[in-house]
Protein backbone atom coordinates (compact mmCIF):
# COMPACT_ATOMS: atom_id res chain seq x y z
CA UNK A 1 0.00 0.00 0.00
CA UNK A 2 1.53 3.59 -0.82
CA UNK A 3 2.24 5.92 1.99
CA UNK A 4 -0.69 8.32 0.17
CA UNK A 5 -3.33 5.38 0.92
CA UNK A 6 -1.72 4.88 4.40
CA UNK A 7 -2.77 8.36 5.28
CA UNK A 8 -5.64 8.74 3.68
CA UNK A 9 -6.49 5.40 5.63
CA UNK A 10 -5.26 6.91 8.79
CA UNK A 11 -7.53 10.18 8.14
CA UNK A 12 -10.64 8.14 7.87
CA UNK A 13 -11.12 5.57 10.03
CA UNK A 14 -14.45 4.60 8.82
CA UNK A 15 -12.75 3.17 5.32
CA UNK A 16 -11.41 0.40 6.83
CA UNK A 17 -14.36 -1.14 8.29
CA UNK A 18 -15.42 0.20 4.47
CA UNK A 19 -12.63 -1.94 3.20
CA UNK A 20 -13.29 -4.86 5.06
CA UNK A 21 -17.26 -4.96 3.39
CA UNK A 22 -16.52 -4.60 0.02
CA UNK A 23 -17.29 -7.61 -2.43
CA UNK A 24 -14.72 -9.83 -4.09
CA UNK A 25 -13.58 -8.79 -7.91
CA UNK A 26 -15.63 -12.27 -9.17
CA UNK A 27 -19.27 -10.92 -7.28
CA UNK A 28 -17.86 -6.98 -9.22
CA UNK A 29 -17.59 -8.51 -12.16
CA UNK A 30 -21.26 -10.50 -12.30
CA UNK A 31 -22.68 -7.72 -11.16
CA UNK A 32 -21.97 -5.15 -13.40
CA UNK A 33 -21.89 -7.80 -16.08
CA UNK A 34 -25.34 -8.22 -15.36
CA UNK A 35 -25.95 -4.28 -15.04
CA UNK A 36 -25.11 -3.82 -18.90
CA UNK A 37 -26.80 -6.74 -19.95
CA UNK A 38 -30.00 -5.75 -18.48
CA UNK A 39 -29.92 -2.46 -20.24
CA UNK A 40 -29.28 -3.82 -23.17
CA UNK A 41 -32.19 -6.15 -22.80
CA UNK A 42 -34.60 -3.38 -21.88
CA UNK A 43 -33.12 -1.16 -24.74
CA UNK A 44 -33.42 -4.06 -26.94
CA UNK A 45 -36.63 -5.20 -26.03
CA UNK A 46 -37.93 -2.16 -26.61
CA UNK A 47 -37.28 -0.93 -29.31
CA UNK A 48 -37.75 -4.45 -31.75
CA UNK A 49 -41.33 -4.48 -30.06
CA UNK A 50 -42.03 -0.74 -31.84
CA UNK A 51 -40.52 -1.73 -35.23
CA UNK A 52 -43.19 -3.24 -37.78
CA UNK A 53 -42.86 -6.20 -38.38
CA UNK A 54 -40.32 -7.51 -41.32
CA UNK A 55 -38.34 -4.53 -40.44
CA UNK A 56 -34.52 -4.69 -41.70
CA UNK A 57 -32.59 -6.11 -38.65
CA UNK A 58 -35.88 -7.12 -36.83
CA UNK A 59 -35.32 -10.83 -36.53
CA UNK A 60 -31.15 -10.06 -35.68
CA UNK A 61 -32.34 -8.16 -32.38
CA UNK A 62 -35.44 -10.70 -31.73
CA UNK A 63 -31.70 -13.07 -31.45
CA UNK A 64 -30.02 -10.63 -29.62
CA UNK A 65 -32.25 -10.79 -27.35
CA UNK A 66 -32.78 -14.18 -26.67
CA UNK A 67 -29.16 -14.47 -26.28
CA UNK A 68 -28.51 -11.96 -23.80
CA UNK A 69 -31.60 -13.15 -21.50
CA UNK A 70 -30.24 -16.53 -21.74
CA UNK A 71 -26.91 -15.32 -21.06
CA UNK A 72 -28.60 -13.66 -17.31
CA UNK A 73 -29.79 -16.75 -16.30
CA UNK A 74 -26.64 -18.12 -16.33
CA UNK A 75 -24.80 -15.25 -14.62
CA UNK A 76 -27.46 -15.60 -12.07
CA UNK A 77 -27.16 -18.97 -11.77
CA UNK A 78 -23.03 -18.55 -10.93
CA UNK A 79 -23.71 -15.63 -9.06
CA UNK A 80 -26.20 -17.78 -6.17
CA UNK A 81 -23.24 -20.49 -6.12
CA UNK A 82 -20.48 -18.02 -5.53
CA UNK A 83 -22.85 -16.24 -3.16
CA UNK A 84 -23.36 -19.65 -1.24
CA UNK A 85 -19.74 -20.19 -1.21
CA UNK A 86 -18.97 -16.44 -0.09
CA UNK A 87 -21.60 -14.59 1.86
CA UNK A 88 -22.02 -10.80 1.13
CA UNK A 89 -20.15 -8.42 3.44
CA UNK A 90 -22.50 -7.31 6.14
CA UNK A 91 -24.13 -4.41 6.30
CA UNK A 92 -23.12 -1.38 7.87
CA UNK A 93 -24.52 -1.39 11.60
CA UNK A 94 -26.05 2.57 10.53
CA UNK A 95 -28.50 0.91 9.28
CA UNK A 96 -31.79 0.79 10.66
CA UNK A 97 -33.16 -3.17 11.01
CA UNK A 98 -36.07 -1.70 8.60
CA UNK A 99 -33.40 -0.83 5.92
CA UNK A 100 -31.64 -3.90 6.38
CA UNK A 101 -34.36 -5.81 5.90
CA UNK A 102 -35.49 -3.63 2.98
CA UNK A 103 -32.16 -4.33 1.44
CA UNK A 104 -32.20 -7.91 1.58
CA UNK A 105 -35.70 -7.61 0.39
CA UNK A 106 -34.40 -6.37 -2.79
CA UNK A 107 -31.65 -8.47 -3.21
CA UNK A 108 -33.65 -11.94 -3.12
CA UNK A 109 -36.18 -10.08 -5.76
CA UNK A 110 -33.45 -9.61 -8.03
CA UNK A 111 -32.16 -12.96 -7.30
CA UNK A 112 -35.69 -14.17 -7.92
CA UNK A 113 -36.56 -11.80 -10.75
CA UNK A 114 -33.33 -12.30 -12.75
CA UNK A 115 -34.13 -16.23 -12.98
CA UNK A 116 -37.55 -15.77 -13.86
CA UNK A 117 -37.69 -13.09 -16.82
CA UNK A 118 -35.49 -15.38 -18.76
CA UNK A 119 -37.60 -18.66 -18.33
CA UNK A 120 -40.96 -16.65 -19.09
CA UNK A 121 -39.27 -15.11 -22.28
CA UNK A 122 -37.99 -18.68 -22.50
CA UNK A 123 -41.63 -19.99 -22.14
CA UNK A 124 -42.93 -17.44 -24.71
CA UNK A 125 -40.69 -18.43 -27.61
CA UNK A 126 -41.33 -22.03 -26.92
CA UNK A 127 -44.89 -22.22 -26.99
CA UNK A 128 -45.34 -19.27 -30.18
CA UNK A 129 -47.59 -20.25 -33.02
CA UNK A 130 -46.97 -17.33 -35.63
CA UNK A 131 -43.30 -16.68 -34.88
CA UNK A 132 -41.81 -20.38 -35.12
CA UNK A 133 -38.27 -19.43 -35.27
CA UNK A 134 -35.18 -21.67 -33.86
CA UNK A 135 -32.91 -20.00 -30.75
CA UNK A 136 -29.89 -20.17 -31.71
CA UNK A 137 -27.33 -18.20 -28.58
CA UNK A 138 -25.14 -15.65 -30.66
CA UNK A 139 -25.14 -17.19 -33.99
CA UNK A 140 -23.12 -20.32 -32.33
CA UNK A 141 -25.51 -22.60 -29.91
CA UNK A 142 -28.49 -24.03 -30.84
CA UNK A 143 -31.02 -23.19 -27.50
CA UNK A 144 -34.03 -26.01 -27.98
CA UNK A 145 -37.66 -24.90 -27.20
CA UNK A 146 -38.75 -26.31 -23.70
CA UNK A 147 -40.18 -30.00 -24.38
CA UNK A 148 -44.08 -29.17 -23.75
CA UNK A 149 -43.91 -26.80 -26.88
CA UNK A 150 -44.99 -29.09 -28.99
CA UNK A 151 -48.40 -30.01 -27.52
CA UNK A 152 -51.29 -29.28 -29.55
CA UNK A 153 -52.70 -26.54 -27.02
CA UNK A 154 -50.65 -23.93 -26.04
CA UNK A 155 -52.07 -20.29 -26.41
CA UNK A 156 -53.20 -20.18 -22.80
CA UNK A 157 -49.72 -20.73 -21.42
CA UNK A 158 -47.94 -18.42 -24.61
CA UNK A 159 -50.53 -15.75 -23.57
CA UNK A 160 -49.79 -15.90 -19.67
CA UNK A 161 -45.66 -16.23 -20.19
CA UNK A 162 -46.19 -13.04 -22.63
CA UNK A 163 -47.87 -10.91 -19.98
CA UNK A 164 -45.52 -12.45 -17.07
CA UNK A 165 -42.62 -11.51 -18.82
CA UNK A 166 -43.34 -7.76 -19.37
CA UNK A 167 -44.81 -7.59 -15.33
CA UNK A 168 -41.40 -8.83 -14.12
CA UNK A 169 -39.21 -6.55 -16.35
CA UNK A 170 -41.49 -3.51 -15.02
CA UNK A 171 -40.70 -5.12 -11.59
CA UNK A 172 -37.33 -5.29 -12.41
CA UNK A 173 -37.17 -1.77 -13.07
CA UNK A 174 -39.04 -0.68 -10.19
CA UNK A 175 -36.55 -2.90 -7.69
CA UNK A 176 -33.97 -1.35 -9.87
CA UNK A 177 -34.76 2.49 -9.01
CA UNK A 178 -35.08 1.55 -5.38
CA UNK A 179 -31.57 -0.19 -5.19
CA UNK A 180 -30.36 2.70 -7.14
CA UNK A 181 -31.99 5.12 -4.63
CA UNK A 182 -30.64 3.21 -1.73
CA UNK A 183 -27.38 3.48 -2.69
CA UNK A 184 -27.09 6.87 -3.58
CA UNK A 185 -28.31 8.25 -0.48
CA UNK A 186 -26.51 5.88 1.81
CA UNK A 187 -23.58 6.54 -0.18
CA UNK A 188 -23.95 10.43 0.07
CA UNK A 189 -26.70 11.16 2.50
CA UNK A 190 -25.67 8.74 5.06
CA UNK A 191 -21.93 8.75 3.73
CA UNK A 192 -21.51 4.92 5.12
CA UNK A 193 -19.74 3.70 1.71
CA UNK A 194 -22.61 1.29 1.03
CA UNK A 195 -21.82 1.93 -2.49
CA UNK A 196 -17.98 1.63 -2.73
CA UNK A 197 -18.36 -1.99 -1.75
CA UNK A 198 -19.35 -2.45 -5.15
CA UNK A 199 -16.87 0.05 -6.34
CA UNK A 200 -13.81 -1.59 -5.17
CA UNK A 201 -12.19 -4.45 -4.47
CA UNK A 202 -11.38 -5.87 -1.55
CA UNK A 203 -7.76 -6.75 -0.47
CA UNK A 204 -8.28 -10.63 -0.16
CA UNK A 205 -6.82 -12.82 -2.75
CA UNK A 206 -9.26 -14.45 -5.40
CA UNK A 207 -10.30 -17.88 -4.31
CA UNK A 208 -10.20 -19.39 -7.40
CA UNK A 209 -11.77 -22.88 -6.84
CA UNK A 210 -14.46 -21.43 -5.95
CA UNK A 211 -14.49 -19.35 -9.35
CA UNK A 212 -13.79 -22.34 -11.24
CA UNK A 213 -16.92 -24.05 -9.01
CA UNK A 214 -19.40 -21.40 -9.56
CA UNK A 215 -18.15 -20.82 -13.41
CA UNK A 216 -18.88 -24.46 -14.02
CA UNK A 217 -22.56 -24.58 -13.05
CA UNK A 218 -23.86 -22.11 -15.73
CA UNK A 219 -21.38 -24.14 -18.25
CA UNK A 220 -22.99 -27.40 -17.53
CA UNK A 221 -26.51 -26.07 -18.09
CA UNK A 222 -25.06 -24.34 -21.25
CA UNK A 223 -23.77 -27.85 -22.32
CA UNK A 224 -26.59 -30.02 -21.09
CA UNK A 225 -28.95 -28.45 -22.49
CA UNK A 226 -28.57 -27.94 -25.70
CA UNK A 227 -27.03 -31.78 -25.92
CA UNK A 228 -29.91 -33.03 -24.26
CA UNK A 229 -32.25 -31.75 -26.88
CA UNK A 230 -29.87 -33.40 -29.51
CA UNK A 231 -29.90 -36.79 -28.05
CA UNK A 232 -33.48 -36.94 -27.80
CA UNK A 233 -34.49 -35.40 -31.03
CA UNK A 234 -31.88 -38.37 -32.64
CA UNK A 235 -32.80 -40.73 -30.61
CA UNK A 236 -36.52 -40.73 -32.33
CA UNK A 237 -37.02 -43.14 -35.07
CA UNK A 238 -35.63 -41.82 -38.31
CA UNK A 239 -37.39 -41.87 -41.88
CA UNK A 240 -34.62 -41.04 -43.78
CA UNK A 241 -33.12 -43.75 -46.39
CA UNK A 242 -30.25 -42.40 -48.21
CA UNK A 243 -30.51 -45.22 -50.83
CA UNK A 244 -29.39 -43.57 -54.53
CA UNK A 245 -31.39 -43.36 -57.39
CA UNK A 246 -30.44 -45.93 -60.43
CA UNK A 247 -27.42 -44.37 -62.54
CA UNK A 248 -29.21 -43.46 -66.04
CA UNK A 249 -26.67 -42.97 -69.16
CA UNK A 250 -25.02 -40.58 -67.35
CA UNK A 251 -22.56 -40.86 -64.37
CA UNK A 252 -22.87 -38.02 -61.96
CA UNK A 253 -19.53 -36.61 -60.30
CA UNK A 254 -21.06 -35.18 -57.02
CA UNK A 255 -17.78 -34.41 -55.69
CA UNK A 256 -17.95 -31.89 -58.49
CA UNK A 257 -21.59 -31.03 -58.43
CA UNK A 258 -23.72 -28.69 -56.23
CA UNK A 259 -27.40 -27.99 -56.02
CA UNK A 260 -27.31 -24.54 -54.12
CA UNK A 261 -30.47 -22.37 -53.02
CA UNK A 262 -30.62 -18.57 -52.15
CA UNK A 263 -32.97 -15.71 -51.74
CA UNK A 264 -33.05 -12.56 -48.83
CA UNK A 265 -33.85 -12.51 -45.26
CA UNK A 266 -34.10 -9.49 -43.10
CA UNK A 267 -32.57 -7.63 -45.76
CA UNK A 268 -29.18 -9.50 -46.11
CA UNK A 269 -28.86 -12.45 -49.03
CA UNK A 270 -28.64 -15.97 -47.67
CA UNK A 271 -27.68 -19.17 -49.42
CA UNK A 272 -27.06 -22.89 -48.95
CA UNK A 273 -26.39 -26.28 -50.53
CA UNK A 274 -27.60 -29.65 -50.10
CA UNK A 275 -24.55 -32.07 -49.39
CA UNK A 276 -25.94 -34.97 -49.82
CA UNK A 277 -28.59 -35.94 -53.22
CA UNK A 278 -28.86 -38.97 -55.93
CA UNK A 279 -30.25 -38.05 -59.32
CA UNK A 280 -30.87 -40.20 -62.22
CA UNK A 281 -30.25 -38.55 -65.31
CA UNK A 282 -31.46 -40.25 -69.10
CA UNK A 283 -30.57 -37.28 -71.50
CA UNK A 284 -30.09 -37.52 -75.45
CA UNK A 285 -29.69 -34.72 -77.17
CA UNK A 286 -31.12 -36.16 -80.13
CA UNK A 287 -33.91 -37.70 -78.01
CA UNK A 288 -35.22 -34.74 -76.11
CA UNK A 289 -38.83 -36.58 -75.78
CA UNK A 290 -37.30 -39.52 -74.16
CA UNK A 291 -35.12 -37.87 -71.76
CA UNK A 292 -36.09 -37.91 -68.28
CA UNK A 293 -33.82 -36.63 -64.75
CA UNK A 294 -35.03 -37.17 -61.12
CA UNK A 295 -33.52 -35.84 -58.26
CA UNK A 296 -33.37 -36.88 -54.89
CA UNK A 297 -32.57 -34.16 -52.38
CA UNK A 298 -32.07 -35.23 -48.29
CA UNK A 299 -33.37 -32.64 -46.88
CA UNK A 300 -31.86 -32.72 -43.45
CA UNK A 301 -28.18 -32.75 -45.63
CA UNK A 302 -29.41 -28.18 -46.28
CA UNK A 303 -26.58 -26.27 -44.68
CA UNK A 304 -26.23 -22.44 -44.99
CA UNK A 305 -23.29 -22.06 -42.61
CA UNK A 306 -25.83 -20.48 -40.12
CA UNK A 307 -27.09 -22.56 -37.16
CA UNK A 308 -29.86 -20.19 -37.62
CA UNK A 309 -31.42 -21.53 -40.76
CA UNK A 310 -30.03 -24.05 -40.75
CA UNK A 311 -32.40 -25.02 -37.66
CA UNK A 312 -35.04 -23.25 -39.60
CA UNK A 313 -35.31 -25.57 -42.06
CA UNK A 314 -35.19 -28.95 -40.34
CA UNK A 315 -38.84 -27.41 -38.77
CA UNK A 316 -42.07 -28.48 -39.40
CA UNK A 317 -43.20 -25.22 -41.15
CA UNK A 318 -40.17 -25.54 -43.55
CA UNK A 319 -38.92 -28.86 -44.80
CA UNK A 320 -40.11 -31.22 -42.00
CA UNK A 321 -37.10 -33.50 -42.04
CA UNK A 322 -38.82 -35.71 -39.26
CA UNK A 323 -42.00 -36.95 -41.81
CA UNK A 324 -40.36 -35.41 -45.38
CA UNK A 325 -37.07 -36.59 -44.83
CA UNK A 326 -36.70 -36.24 -48.99
CA UNK A 327 -37.75 -33.46 -51.75
CA UNK A 328 -37.62 -35.36 -54.92
CA UNK A 329 -37.29 -33.32 -58.14
CA UNK A 330 -38.52 -34.14 -61.60
CA UNK A 331 -37.25 -32.71 -65.24
CA UNK A 332 -38.83 -33.72 -68.24
CA UNK A 333 -39.98 -31.63 -71.26
CA UNK A 334 -36.66 -30.67 -72.88
CA UNK A 335 -36.53 -28.56 -75.71
CA UNK A 336 -33.32 -26.78 -77.10
CA UNK A 337 -30.59 -26.55 -79.74
CA UNK A 338 -26.82 -27.29 -79.43
CA UNK A 339 -25.57 -25.69 -76.09
CA UNK A 340 -28.70 -24.12 -74.68
CA UNK A 341 -31.96 -26.07 -73.30
CA UNK A 342 -34.94 -25.67 -70.68
CA UNK A 343 -37.02 -27.90 -69.02
CA UNK A 344 -40.12 -28.34 -66.73
CA UNK A 345 -39.11 -29.11 -63.61
CA UNK A 346 -41.73 -30.59 -60.64
CA UNK A 347 -40.96 -30.22 -57.47
CA UNK A 348 -42.64 -32.11 -54.65
CA UNK A 349 -41.96 -31.30 -51.23
CA UNK A 350 -44.13 -32.40 -48.61
CA UNK A 351 -47.66 -32.27 -49.28
CA UNK A 352 -46.95 -29.86 -52.80
CA UNK A 353 -46.48 -29.70 -55.92
CA UNK A 354 -44.72 -27.04 -57.60
CA UNK A 355 -43.76 -26.37 -61.37
CA UNK A 356 -41.11 -24.19 -62.73
CA UNK A 357 -38.78 -23.78 -65.75
CA UNK A 358 -35.22 -24.70 -65.85
CA UNK A 359 -33.05 -23.21 -68.49
CA UNK A 360 -29.31 -24.28 -68.92
CA UNK A 361 -26.40 -24.41 -70.74
CA UNK A 362 -24.96 -28.11 -72.03
CA UNK A 363 -20.88 -28.59 -72.08
CA UNK A 364 -20.16 -31.80 -74.49
CA UNK A 365 -16.75 -33.01 -74.58
CA UNK A 366 -16.57 -36.38 -75.59
CA UNK A 367 -17.96 -38.76 -72.97
CA UNK A 368 -17.72 -35.52 -70.26
CA UNK A 369 -20.87 -32.70 -69.71
CA UNK A 370 -20.74 -30.21 -67.87
CA UNK A 371 -24.66 -28.68 -67.53
CA UNK A 372 -25.13 -25.38 -65.65
CA UNK A 373 -28.79 -23.93 -65.17
CA UNK A 374 -31.24 -21.96 -62.26
CA UNK A 375 -34.71 -22.12 -61.64
CA UNK A 376 -36.91 -19.93 -59.80
CA UNK A 377 -39.10 -21.54 -56.94
CA UNK A 378 -41.63 -20.02 -55.32
CA UNK A 379 -41.45 -20.81 -51.46
CA UNK A 380 -45.45 -19.95 -50.66
CA UNK A 381 -46.47 -21.94 -53.08
CA UNK A 382 -44.35 -24.74 -51.90
CA UNK A 383 -45.83 -24.27 -47.87
CA UNK A 384 -42.47 -23.14 -46.67
CA UNK A 385 -42.48 -20.09 -43.96
CA UNK A 386 -46.32 -20.14 -43.85
CA UNK A 387 -47.23 -19.98 -40.12
CA UNK A 388 -43.68 -17.24 -39.30
CA UNK A 389 -43.85 -15.66 -42.46
CA UNK A 390 -46.78 -16.11 -45.01
CA UNK A 391 -46.52 -12.54 -46.34
CA UNK A 392 -43.13 -12.43 -46.96
CA UNK A 393 -41.99 -10.26 -44.54
CA UNK A 394 -38.78 -11.03 -43.03
CA UNK A 395 -37.82 -14.52 -46.00
CA UNK A 396 -38.55 -13.19 -49.89
CA UNK A 397 -40.85 -15.51 -51.67
CA UNK A 398 -38.51 -16.09 -54.63
CA UNK A 399 -35.91 -19.08 -53.89
CA UNK A 400 -33.14 -19.10 -56.70
CA UNK A 401 -31.63 -22.76 -57.22
CA UNK A 402 -28.49 -23.14 -59.27
CA UNK A 403 -27.59 -26.19 -60.64
CA UNK A 404 -24.32 -27.27 -61.36
CA UNK A 405 -23.70 -30.93 -62.69
CA UNK A 406 -20.73 -32.46 -64.25
CA UNK A 407 -21.31 -36.15 -65.70
CA UNK A 408 -19.69 -38.50 -68.17
CA UNK A 409 -21.92 -41.09 -70.36
CA UNK A 410 -22.38 -44.74 -68.83
CA UNK A 411 -20.62 -46.95 -71.13
CA UNK A 412 -23.18 -49.89 -70.14
CA UNK A 413 -25.98 -48.08 -71.34
CA UNK A 414 -24.91 -46.17 -74.13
Amino acid sequence: MSLRASLFRMNNPRDDLNHSQRYSLFAIIIHWTTVVLLISLSASGWYMSDLPNGAEGQEFLYQLHKSLGITVLLLTVARIVWRLMNPPPALPDSLSKLEKLVASGVHLGFYVLLIAIPISGWIYVSTARDFQVPTVLFGLISWPHLPFSETADVTSIHEGAESAHSALVWMTVSLLFLHVAGAIKHQFADEDGVLSRMLSVKDSPLKLRRVAIATAFPVVILTAVPLSSSLLNSTSPSKVSYTELPVGNWIVDYDQSEIRFSGMHDGSEFSGRFEKWSTHIQFDENALDDSLAVVKLFADSAKTGSALYDNSLKSAEWFDIANNPVIMVHVGGFFGYKDRYAGQVIVHLKDTKVRALLPFTLALDGPNAVMIGQTTLDRNSLNLGQVSDPDNEWVSNEIKVDIKVVAKQNPLKE
